[in-house]
């Protein structure tokens, strides 16, 4: 997680202990990568697919979490109604392999009878990780589940319903895969929004 996110959540914390209203709470939520969203990666290989250049991708093998706009819709939602101050909640997303999203470009090339696409590895960012965190050692007994949240509680006694969770960390490596045929459905979606 940047440092950016870290220092924002944590004042958010802290705002539970400070604000001088006993009606208003605060907690956060961690987001995967947002599919389709302005500025996510299958928008800009689509892009770079109808203009006929390669695709650049970091890293064959990395591997990031991903949601629908409507799953990050509803975990800030569920998430409102559900807090009593002070926790993270972490919706349990699939994840993707870089490799298989090439995959999926190609079978939509090929299903559009369209040039298979080149694909270009740039190489990950100076401290960029192969693995997407997003939750760490230390945070180990104080992480929850309930349904489809995982929740590192500051009181879990505020949350009966939770129950403790063994998972040192949750990282995008040990998450269910999404798969090419998912990825070809995602990009169907996105040329027909374009198209309309």
């Amino acid at each position: 997680m940047g440092a950016t996110k870290l220092l924002s959540e944590k004042l958010f914390h802290q705002a539970n202990h400070h604000v001088q209203n006993r009606g208003t709470v605060f907690c956060s939520v961690r987001f995967g990568n947002v599919l389709g969203s302005r500025g996510s990666v299958i928008p800009i290989l689509f892009e770079q697919m109808m203009e006929g250049g390669p695709l650049t991708i970091t890293d064959k093998n990395m591997t990031r979490f991903f949601m629908s706009i409507d799953d990050a819709a509803m975990l800030t939602l569920q998430s409102a109604v559900i807090t009593k101050g002070g926790e993270t909640f972490i919706f349990k997303m699939e994840s993707l392999r870089l490799e298989e999203l090439l995959h999926g470009f190609e079978e939509y090339a090929i299903r559009h009878g369209l040039p298979r696409p080149a694909a270009v590895e740039v190489g990950k960012r100076p401290g960029e990780k192969l693995h997407e965190e997003l939750t760490s050692p230390h945070e180990t007994e104080a992480l929850y589940e309930w349904g489809n949240l995982y929740a590192i509680l500051p009181d879990p006694a505020k949350h009966p319903e939770f129950r403790k969770v063994n998972l040192p960390r949750y990282q995008s490596d040990q998450a269910p895969l999404i798969t090419k045929d998912t990825v070809v459905k995602i990009i169907e979606r996105l040329h027909e929004e374009k198209k309309a």
